[in-house]
């Protein structure tokens, strides 16, 4: 079977749903034939599992092409159609489903609904198939793919370093890997689950905040003593797997405080703490990290205590 994935723009390493479509084009190139067209600079690239390189030779035909979400599907569409590529089935990627702005959410529905009529689409996401469906959008095809890239981070993980909370014997460390803003990283939830535990616990408390790149200024890495026993580090660059997987490894608790998802649900990170078998605290989407398939994610910070108590 020959597959198209098409891109707008090039595909970055750092953003999850870049990430996890790349991670499927290399799955699906042990048993078929995989190419990547950027759009934005008319690139085609074949992908096998092990390296991606520029195609010498293009088919002019694909069985399925499969849409990234990154601009417009009824777009892409048009614009390979001017390349002449051809394929017997087209299908659309719906990552997330932003229901915080009513304008954003009514948009997204009435274009999906629409849609639905011309193409498929594929989600990653139990909560956002079943989301959709209660608006009647039925042509939404849920893949199980997070559960194969779940096992490859407990066996990445497991190369590394098996995580043990014998670790927090003298700190509690906090780890969040993503972009930093007001909405995602929720500063009041944060100091209060710092406060919370340096009280409870009577230990030390790092929390680590590593930055997306390209949303900052300066590169590397500094440490804020808030108080005595609190400390936050932030780096401020982009962490290789295997620094992430380390990083993640020497944690006792993955953080997301995010009141809602607007990207890969479930995060990247989080999909990635699980498998170093790290507990999650994410106070508002907890019962949505569950139904996704994540384990030990707690919404109270008394139930987290318990836990890490109960752990050592």
């Amino acid at each position: 079977m020959k597959l198209l994935i098409v891109f707008e723009r090039i595909p970055n390493n750092v953003i999850g749903e870049d990430k996890l479509l790349i991670e499927f084009a290399k799955y699906l190139s042990k048993h078929h034939e995989v190419y990547l067209l950027i759009l934005s600079q008319l690139k085609f690239l074949n992908i096998n599992e092990s390296s991606i390189y520029f195609a010498k030779r293009v088919p002019p035909y694909f069985d399925i092409i499969l849409l990234h979400h990154d601009s417009s599907f009824l777009s892409k569409i048009w614009r390979l159609r001017k390349l002449k590529v051809k394929a017997s089935t087209i299908v659309g990627t719906i990552y997330f489903v932003d229901t915080y702005h009513p304008v954003s959410f009514l948009r997204s529905i009435l274009g999906w609904f629409v849609l639905q009529a011309f193409m498929p689409m594929i989600s990653f996401s139990r909560y956002v198939k079943s989301l959709l469906q209660r608006f009647i959008i039925k042509r939404v095809v849920f893949l199980p793919f997070i559960e194969i890239v779940l096992r490859k981070s407990k066996n990445t993980c497991s190369e590394v370093r098996k995580f043990s909370n014998k670790r927090m014997l003298n700190s509690v460390k906090i780890c969040y890997i993503g972009s930093i803003d007001s909405e995602r990283t929720n500063p009041s939830a944060i100091a209060k689950l710092l406060y919370v535990l340096s009280n409870n616990l009577g230990k030390n408390v790092e929390l680590i905040l590593v930055c997306r790149t390209g949303r900052i200024t300066k590169r590397g890495s500094k440490t804020v003593i808030i108080i005595p026993r609190i400390k936050v580090k932030l780096i401020e660059r982009t962490l290789s797997e295997y620094e992430k997987i380390t990083l993640l490894s020497k944690c006792n608790i993955a953080l997301f405080t995010a009141k809602r998802i607007r990207f890969l649900i479930p995060p990247y990170f989080l999909i990635e703490a699980t498998g170093c078998n790290i507990p999650i605290y994410a106070p508002y989407i907890a019962p949505i990290l569950r139904l996704e398939g994540l384990d030990n994610v707690f919404e109270r910070i008394d139930e987290l205590i318990n836990y890490l108590t109960r752990s050592i």
